[in-house]
């Protein structure tokens, strides 16, 4: 359990933009050296190591805490819809988004990281599949009809040739 606060504590009476503005710079990994400097310059007031601990027990902590589990419950949500198939452009592109917003992003979180990175690996596979299905579908369908080709008797071998390479779409 934390301690309560000294009635006299000169961080927990700065004003409440101040404070906010503190626990921004704290949760976002300003060193406690950087934030006793602000403090100084731009509130005016003397504090200590100590004292600048404390207050990012009571203020800080909880910030940081929500902020991992709003990301970790991003992810999840994330992770869950992986499995569907009929993501959209728009969806990938907020994906890519998010991902680029945590990874700049000071503390970020390393295994929602990962889980991006995986969501989004497992998406690019997808299309590789797919493209690699048309392909396949493709082949298919010329290697049906090269057969057509090259089973019909009544052709020249001259003509054969030239069937082919216009289905193959060989120019020379």
């Amino acid at each position: 359990m934390s301690r309560k606060p000294r009635a006299d504590s000169k961080l927990d009476a700065l004003g409440e933009s101040q404070q906010a503005e503190l626990v921004r710079l704290l949760a976002d990994g300003c060193s406690y050296a950087q934030a006793i400097e602000w403090v100084e310059t731009e509130c005016q007031v003397k504090t200590t190591l100590a004292s600048l601990s404390s207050f990012y027990k009571r203020h800080v902590v909880p910030v940081i805490r929500d902020r991992r589990d709003f990301a970790a419950a991003q992810a999840g949500a994330l992770d869950k819809l992986s499995g569907r198939v009929d993501w959209d452009k728009a969806s990938i592109e907020q994906l890519k988004a998010l991902a680029f917003r945590e990874l700049n992003r000071e503390g970020a979180d390393v295994e929602t990281i990962e889980k991006l990175t995986k969501l989004l690996l497992k998406n690019r596979e997808q299309e590789m599949s797919e493209r690699k299905l048309v392909i396949m579908e493709q082949r298919a369908k010329q290697a049906v009809a090269a057969q057509k080709v090259v089973g019909n008797e009544t052709l020249s071998a001259e003509e054969k040739a030239n069937k082919l390479k216009e289905l193959f779409g060989i120019t020379k």
